[in-house]
């Protein structure tokens, strides 16, 4: 049986996204503000499809891997996330949540992402 491996080709929404992961654990909601502030005339739902079929993409190629922790201090355990339109939504509002005793998922970019990030993502993607 023979896999056929597709070659991420980098966008604008890749990079951003290995580029916010790249120094510390990222939660969607932190990603929705850097597509606001990068384009600010895109309304919210398009803003959290982008983020949906990149984040997609980055997870089948293990560029970034999803976690799930308290404090992200060492408690963190690798979560894998269905990316739906409803996981997305509920998480890109739970910077609501004012209770840090709560579970959080945050992602962070793996050394193929950073490779990649390195590689492909030049000053033309920002």
């Amino acid at each position: 049986m023979y896999f056929l491996f597709m070659t991420l080709i980098p966008s604008h929404s890749t990079c951003w996204i290995l580029d916010d992961v790249d120094a510390d654990f990222s939660a969607i909601w932190e990603l929705v503000s850097v597509f606001q502030q990068r384009q600010p005339a895109v309304d919210a739902a398009d803003i959290l499809e982008q983020l949906r079929q990149a984040l997609t993409e980055l997870q089948q190629q293990d560029y970034v891997r999803f976690y799930e922790g308290t404090h992200f201090n060492g408690d963190e355990k690798p979560f894998m996330p269905v990316l739906t339109a409803d996981f997305m939504a509920a998480q890109a509002e739970d910077w609501k949540n004012q209770d840090w005793s709560v579970k959080q998922v945050k992602l962070y970019i793996t050394d193929s992402g950073r490779a990649f990030f390195l590689t492909h993502c030049d000053s033309t993607f920002f």
